[in-house]
């Protein structure tokens, strides 16, 4: 693979080059380099994010989308973050939240599907059983990878729309799809942590714009190491997390959200796992 004109993130952590006529990124751990790494200059990720580039056949239909993760708008709040600690359950329904109560939990999480024409008026009454019973209400917002695959940009904005709506309904934060680095959930053939960035943008913006108190966060990645990397496929979750920071995903969530599916070790520590040092333990 010939790269022309390399460069390379602040931190190192993400290549970039030119290839088949395309600015590209990649994970400096996927590559194999003679020479410094140091030397290379920084370049801000800003000013190109298209990863994992197709041959030329296949970057026809998805010049749309990548041309979109190029040129997100600037984000209309600045997400301060979240402090101290709450916890809560994710819930199908809302009866027998008595126990969640006596556990001191003082969140739940709903995820709800949304489809073209989709209304977030039409769970105000969810949003309104949850605050009457006591709880803030997370609302994971999933699409279908179809939808995403025939309609672009129309459905990125469409989408964000119906978020800002569950905003003004008072949701009390929002998570932004669901798994995305997985073509279970996202398009076969599209996976791109770029391009799930230029969803993210839109929709942190509808949102704050609508309720500037709800919370945004990052639709968590399937924890996984199984692809190597990052491929069309899907991408091990570390990996597809450094395309979002490399994309500017930063600057459109108030925090990551993350699938802690298999800790056994205390949530202060950042090593000393007995099975392995596999960063999604901790």
């Amino acid at each position: 693979m010939a790269w022309g004109l390399p460069g390379r993130t602040a931190d190192a952590s993400w290549l970039r080059g030119n290839f088949n006529g395309l600015a590209a990124w990649i994970a400096i751990g996927l590559v194999q380099i003679n020479g410094a790494v140091n030397t290379l200059p920084v370049i801000d990720p800003s000013q190109a994010v298209i990863t994992n580039p197709q041959p030329a056949e296949q970057n026809a239909g998805q010049e749309q989308n990548q041309a979109a993760s190029v040129n997100n708008p600037p984000p209309v709040a600045s997400g301060g973050g979240l402090g101290g600690f709450a916890y809560g359950a994710h819930v199908s329904g809302l009866g027998g939240t008595e126990a969640m109560r006596n556990a001191g939990m003082t969140w739940v999480k709903v995820q709800i599907r949304y489809g073209r024409g989709d209304t977030g008026a039409s769970h105000t009454g969810t949003i309104n059983d949850a605050h009457n019973l006591g709880f803030r209400i997370l609302l994971g917002v999933v699409g279908s990878p179809g939808d995403i695959a025939g309609g672009g940009e129309g459905y990125f904005n469409d989408y964000a729309s119906f978020v800002g709506q569950l905003a003004v309904a008072g949701a009390d934060a929002i998570e932004i799809w669901n798994e995305p680095n997985l073509d279970r959930e996202w398009p076969a053939g599209q996976v791109d942590p770029a391009m799930y960035t230029r969803l993210l943008a839109l929709s942190y913006n509808a949102i704050k714009g609508a309720n500037p108190n709800t919370t945004v966060i990052s639709g968590a990645p399937a924890p996984t190491g199984f692809f190597g990397g990052c491929t069309p496929a899907g991408c091990d979750d570390g990996v597809y997390i450094s395309g979002m920071r490399a994309a500017g995903a930063g600057q459109y969530m108030d925090c990551v959200g993350a699938h802690y599916n298999e800790g056994i070790v205390s949530p202060n520590q950042t090593s000393g796992d007995p099975r392995s040092e596999f960063y999604t333990r901790y």
